[in-house]
């Protein structure tokens, strides 16, 4: 599909489905394009709607590789910078200056993944010592995010930036000797690491997994 004002140029047109079979349509759509692009009216026109739906049902793989239409990213805390939103500031358990909601972006638009191709990246989590001691659970959500501009934004508070999926897992599933004791100005805490891996599929799998152990995860489409 191509849309007007877009720089790709539409080589061929399949009409199927029951609208697709109209006789009138083809001859429509013939005398308007232009004659270089290609207007094919299969026979089967409703099976083509039908082995689509059950491909993808049934998970086949027929596709091996995709052009990204949008960067796909999280939102993370980096140490702060200077001109960094001032609304973005705080101050972490170590004592250091923080800046919040920076993307880290998975892939960007135009990128070619592979089908099934796994991406992931490492992240820390601070936490009080109190919740790691007395809590039974330690609830952590995290975004997947989306953006159809051409330049990906270094901040999610950005017009355009759309939620995909958000994951909630519990960080107490992490074995106890995971979690590294640190000492801050405001008394103890501790520091956990993971990794949110982003699956190129039929959809978009979002997972945390630690040491290989699959902490929580979710499921997007591409066009949503």
């Amino acid at each position: 599909m191509t849309t007007k004002g877009s720089c790709a140029a539409a080589k061929a047109v399949f009409l199927v489905g029951g609208l697709g079979s109209n006789a009138y349509l083809f001859r429509y759509l013939r005398a308007r394009l232009p004659f270089a692009v290609k207007l094919t009216q299969p026979n089967q026109g409703y099976g083509s709607i039908m082995k689509g739906a059950i491909i993808h049902k049934l998970g086949l793989d027929l596709v091996r590789a995709r052009i990204m239409r949008r960067h796909y990213g999280i939102a993370k805390a980096r140490t702060w910078r200077f001109g960094d939103p001032s609304y973005l500031k705080y101050i972490g358990l170590d004592g250091k200056v923080m800046c919040r909601g920076v993307m880290d972006w998975y892939v960007c638009k135009g990128q070619q993944v592979s089908h099934r191709q796994n991406v992931d990246k490492r992240f820390c989590t601070e936490i009080l010592e109190y919740k790691v001691k007395y809590y039974t659970s330690i609830m952590h959500p995290v975004t997947l995010y989306s953006y159809e501009g051409q330049d990906a934004p270094e901040f999610k508070d950005i017009s355009g930036i759309r939620r995909l999926c958000n994951v909630t897992v519990d960080l107490k599933k992490i074995p106890p000797e995971a979690f590294e004791r640190e000492l801050g100005p405001e008394g103890p805490y501790y520091e956990v690491s993971y990794d949110v891996a982003i699956v190129f599929g039929s959809l978009l799998e979002f997972r945390l997994v630690h040491e290989g152990v699959l902490l929580g995860q979710g499921k997007a489409d591409y066009l949503e």
